[in-house]
């Protein structure tokens, strides 16, 4: 395995084997991720002074703000885990340390490994991989990385520890290229960010309506986890219901007039109506006339 190929490449270093640069949630998440798997191996590279980023989950020596030869040298993997705009200084920083044989992967979503060609040139193994999975704080628990989907692209050197950080962590590999890697960030973009979106706009309704009894994120929640669920079991054309799917026009009237009278997101509300009229896939009867039907009405 990986694993026992890089402790005995060691020799007596330091015992810091792995590199996270960048210590947003993504890269505190990472560290606290490897530091499980690989204790006492991995270094956290931040642009805050040591005394001003602390954490009860962060070793004393194993967070800086500045990189040295002697903490580079022995390092057999590097993270980049910074924003898409922060990548290229990030890797500017790299080309200040030798590289040969080295792996360096990057954790966005949208660019692929080219973006890291400098560094491969130096003769380090490179390769994008990305976490489907949201991170909105910082330190999140290892259990946080568990059965989620990893894709990766780039060199095939890069593939035998990627492939043993998907089997630490339960998780499931998808070997992508550039152009199949973007199209998944899409698709997640859509699922996460923008599901996120519109669960703002049903929070929005329940406030104008004055629910109150109940927090509105507890109201909306069950459903989300219940289209979660069905989800893990049979893709969303299968799993769709309520009454765009029943083509159910007076309900779906009436939803349009209570929006329009309360100044809500009526014309979004359409538009997520059509999505689905429109789809094949959900096979809706007489879509075209509901649609018809409720364009005149608004």
């Amino acid at each position: 395995m990986w694993e026992k190929r890089a402790m005995m490449s060691s020799g007596t270093n330091s015992g810091k084997r792995f590199l996270i640069i960048g210590a947003g949630n993504l890269g505190t998440s990472l560290y606290r991720l490897l530091d499980h798997l690989y204790p006492g191996t991995v270094h956290l590279y931040g642009l805050l002074e040591k005394n001003q980023f602390q954490s009860k989950y962060l070793a004393e020596d194993d967070y800086s703000n500045f990189l040295t030869i002697e903490m580079v040298n022995n390092l057999q993997v590097i993270f980049l885990a910074v924003p898409d705009d922060s990548l290229k200084e990030a890797t500017r920083k790299l080309l200040l340390f030798k590289q040969q044989g080295r792996i360096v992967l990057h954790s966005s979503g949208a660019l692929g490994s080219d973006e890291l060609d400098h560094v491969r040139k130096r003769g380090a193994h490179c390769g994008s991989w990305h976490p489907m999975q949201s991170f909105p704080q910082k330190f999140l628990p290892p259990e946080h990385w568990r059965n989620i989907i990893f894709s990766f692209e780039g060199d095939e050197e890069c593939r035998p520890f990627v492939e043993e950080l998907t089997e630490k962590t339960d998780s499931k590999l998808l070997h992508l290229t550039v152009d199949q890697k973007l199209a998944l960030h899409i698709a997640g973009v859509f699922t996460a960010n923008y599901t996120t979106a519109l669960v703002n706009l049903a929070e929005g309704i329940l406030i104008n309506a004055g629910i109150k009894d109940i927090p509105k994120n507890k109201i909306l929640a069950p459903l989300l986890k219940g289209v979660a669920e069905n989800l893990e079991k049979a893709p969303s054309d299968s799993i769709l219901s309520g009454p765009a799917k029943r083509g159910d026009i007076n309900v779906l009237r009436k939803h349009l007039q209570y929006l329009r009278l309360t100044q809500g997101p009526a014309d979004t509300y359409l538009d997520m109506v059509k999505l689905l009229l429109k789809n094949p896939r959900f096979n809706i009867p007489n879509s075209a006339k509901i649609e018809e039907i409720l364009t005149k009405f608004l």
